[in-house]
């Protein structure tokens, strides 16, 4: 995997969460622009210049993703929804369900979802600086790809419960490989597991099973201890979590806002990071009233720096230019995976409607005889 193959990654992964709002295609490819655009604000990763600060010094560093986060969803949120005098509670129903509220038969009627959404999940946490956060992203847009009813995602199917939990669970472990058979992290947490490894002495890489074998199998229990631990957690608050639901809008909304500001803060210990929330969640605002959907921008605000920094490797690598990330086997199949993704919404929709003409035509000949 050279920075051709991972900058086709990187385009392949936008493309397929892209395709979340397949009913309207502009509007996702607009969010992941804004998102690749808002990722390049600080210094360069190549060269090292100044770019998109407006001479602010807080921006020299980029946008802290905590920051991003807590504003374009927390801050602006709230906001939008006590604008629109939402402050009053809706009717939760009782949780009347035994035991954990899934059936042995429903997790054999999805077993080809969870299937592909753990090999997605394990392929990109195994690849080192992707993570979780674009497992679950590109499992949940081929859930709904693949899906009968794309049109109920977002509205409580339980196939984009399955494809993003399996998958965000799945790239975990997989993060954990390439950190100890080659000591290169899959993402932040195992970079800081890295980290305190080397500080303890040890070696990540081919000899460390051999030289730290209980080490190993200490990442294995712990990995099996935290989702034991997990799945006792969340069945002990499956009667007891939509309660929450229960407490008046006003104290949640200055419970929420009281830990962002919290969270912002404590980032830098700068009041700086509260203006950064807040500036942040303007644009929040502005994503809720103009109908722009966030996945995509998020994703092209995580991969922006990887998607940059490999586009510029490619192109200073050979002299081939954009040609040679099609004569890389691996690259070429991404980009030719993205670009159908893209365009195969339009030719499906023409198919259809090509279809539908002389069905229309057959049942106006039925009418007229």
């Amino acid at each position: 995997m050279g920075p051709w193959e991972y900058f086709s990654l990187c385009f392949c992964a936008i493309v397929l969460v892209v395709t979340i709002s397949k009913d309207d295609m502009w509007n996702g490819l607009v969010a992941a622009f804004l998102g690749v655009i808002l990722s390049c604000v600080g210094f360069s990763p190549i060269d090292g210049g100044k770019r998109f600060n407006f001479g602010i010094h807080l921006l020299l560093g980029g946008i802290n993703t905590t920051c991003l986060m807590l504003g374009i969803f927390a801050l602006s949120t709230v906001v939008v929804n006590y604008a629109k005098h939402k402050n009053v509670n809706p009717p939760v129903e009782p949780c009347n369900f035994k035991g954990l509220g899934v059936s042995l038969k429903e997790f054999i009627e999805k077993k080809v979802l969870i299937i592909r959404s753990f090999l997605v999940g394990v392929w990109i946490g195994f690849l080192p600086g992707m993570g979780p956060g674009l497992s679950n992203q590109v499992s949940y847009a081929m859930a709904k790809s693949a899906s009968k009813e794309p049109e109920t995602f977002g509205h409580g199917n339980p196939e984009g419960v399955y494809a993003a939990e399996v998958s965000n669970n799945a790239s975990i472990g997989g993060a954990i490989i390439p950190m100890i058979t080659l000591g290169i992290p899959g993402d932040t947490p195992t970079t800081l597991i890295l980290s305190a490894l080397i500080v303890f002495g040890l070696e990540p890489g081919p000899l460390l099973m051999r030289t730290s074998s209980d080490y190993v199998y200490l990442f294995f229990i712990t990995l099996l201890l935290g989702a034991i631990l997990s799945l006792t957690f969340s069945f002990c608050g499956l009667r007891v979590f939509p309660k929450i639901l229960s407490i008046p809008y006003h104290y949640l909304y200055t419970g929420i806002v009281l830990f962002c500001f919290t969270g912002a803060y404590s980032l830098s210990n700068n009041i700086d990071s509260l203006m950064l929330c807040v500036f942040i969640s303007l644009l929040g605002i502005f994503f809720s009233f103009s109908g722009l959907n966030r996945a995509p921008f998020l994703l092209g605000f995580i991969l922006g720096p990887m998607l940059e920094s490999n586009l510029r490797k490619g192109l200073t690598y050979t002299e081939y230019g954009f040609g040679y990330f099609f004569m890389r086997p691996a690259s070429c199949v991404f980009l030719v995976i993205a670009i159908l993704s893209l365009f195969w919404p339009f030719v499906r929709e023409r198919l259809e409607s090509k279809k539908a003409k002389p069905a229309a035509a057959d049942l106006d000949d039925v009418e007229q005889e």
